[in-house]
């Protein structure tokens, strides 16, 4: 099954200025200290670096401990400085799943889940920016939560 959509959000906004464009970047890690119902074992962004107004998928693979069910929702942040500089609130996560091929429900055990989209056109370039994902599960429950753990930046492509 499919999860990915979780970290799918983490792409909305570019990579690693150092990493050659049609590469991945796999520089996640867990940011809450509460129990996830995913255990990741992959975390995949790609393109990278991403481009602005351009589609992305992230590929998240792991232990699904309960099924992701109807109500689920998921938030991506970006911060610049420490400030909040990129923001996708409560986004419904099974239409995003759905639209990549896996409806809810998700039932429990060994997931790969892929979700593809495009980097908001209004993204600024070159910002160097932490990013901050979190899944919450139609029952309340922390699905994931994933951060970059260097910063990253999106740029204007051909």
């Amino acid at each position: 099954m499919k999860l990915a959509a979780l970290i799918a959000i983490f792409a909305c906004a570019g990579l690693s200025e150092v990493a050659a464009q049609g590469g991945t970047y796999t520089n996640f890690s867990r940011y809450y200290e509460t129990p996830a119902q995913f255990e990741e074992t992959s975390v995949t962004l790609s393109p990278y670096p991403l481009c602005i107004n351009k589609p992305f998928c992230v590929t998240l693979t792991g232990n699904l401990s309960t099924a992701i069910i109807p109500g689920a929702v998921y938030q991506i942040y970006g911060r610049y400085l420490g400030r909040l500089f990129y923001s996708d609130r409560d986004d419904d996560l099974c239409a995003s799943l759905a639209a990549a091929g896996t409806p809810c429900p998700i039932a429990i055990g060994t997931n790969t889940l892929t979700l593809c989209r495009n980097v908001k056109p209004n993204l600024p370039p070159n910002f160097p920016v932490l990013w901050y994902y979190t899944a919450t599960n139609g029952d309340g429950g922390v699905i994931t939560s994933q951060k970059s753990n260097s910063v990253i930046t999106a740029k204007n492509c051909s």
